[in-house]
Formats: structure tokens, sequence, C-alpha cells
């Protein structure tokens, strides 16, 4: 592993930021997630369900483990011109077999040929409550999971350091 990438965590750990490890496989993700949980950084998985990088469950349960967070997105449960064939129940049960503690969900739309973001996380919940999805388990993925992604599950983590402010004005109401 580069030594670039395990300066990353440490800032990312340091600066209290959550980092995605993108769209990659398996045997380079089992190594990333065993650092970022050494160094105690936060991190999430991208699109484990899309075919370019499809994840195994066990493979996701793994990283899961590690104190990765799963993230599950609108693609490829909601079809679209990129992925027109979908099966909603992978994401359905790649929710429950991972634990929606473990979870994050967002919609990852709005490129040209999709729907605009909005509209597809709308589309993505009424989904997920339509097949099953308790309420309080899609804030949970929804709100909860990614606050603590970005620390802002700590009292500190939220605070802004007054010299990143300097100079900003309050606009005029």
């Amino acid at each position: 592993m580069l030594a670039e990438v395990k300066e990353i965590m440490e800032i990312a750990a340091a600066k209290k930021v959550g980092i995605g490890f993108g769209h990659t496989d398996f045997q380079e993700l089992l190594p990333l997630a065993r650092l970022a949980k050494e160094i105690g950084v936060r991190a999430t998985l991208d699109h484990p369900l899309l075919e370019l990088n499809k994840l195994l469950l066990d493979e996701m349960k793994q990283l899961r483990d590690l104190g990765v967070y799963v993230g599950t997105y609108c693609q490829p449960m909601i079809p679209s011109l990129y992925q027109p064939v979908a099966d909603p129940m992978e994401t359905i049960r790649t929710i429950k077999e991972i634990g929606p503690d473990r979870c994050i969900i967002g919609s990852d739309f709005g490129q040209v040929l999709h729907m605009d973001a909005i509209d597809g996380m709308r589309v993505f919940i009424r989904a997920l409550l339509g097949f099953g999805v308790k309420p309080e388990e899609v804030k949970v993925m929804l709100k909860d999971n990614p606050a603590k992604l970005m620390w802002l599950d700590e009292k500190d983590a939220a605070t802004v350091a007054p010299e990143a402010t300097a100079g900003y004005r309050q606009p005029r109401t």
C-alpha cells in the first residue's frame, strides 16, 4: 500500500473526516479496511452492489466487521439508462444481512442520464419502505450513520475554528 494512502487516512482521522473507499475490489478493500481500523478513521464502501466492482455479501460482512459502513444507493435498486435491469431485493437483502446500523443510503443520482438526486432519493426511500425496511431503519441509514461517518456524533466534531470563518459576513436578510 502506498505511504500516501496511510498519510491521507491519518489526516482524515486527525481532522475527524470520514472517507470513501471508491470503486474497487475486495482484494484492495480488505487491507484498506484493516488500516482504517488500525488508524481510527471512519470509512464507507462505495457501490458494493454495482456490477463494476460488485462484492459478495460475505466480503461486505468482513469489511463491516472491521468498522466500515456499507453504502447502498439508488443504483442498482432503481433501473436507469446506465443499468436498465435491477433486482431491488438485492439491496434489501444486503441491508438486512449487514444491518441498518452499518449501512448508509444515498442517491448517487443527478448525472445526465439519471433522474435528479432529490427525486432519486424519494423513489429510493419509497422503495425501501415498500419492501419492508422500517422508517426508523431508513432514518438510521440516511441520517444517523452518515453523521457518524463524518464524526458529527461527537460533541466537538462540528466546531469550526475561528480562523476558518475570518472575514465571513452573515448574508443580509
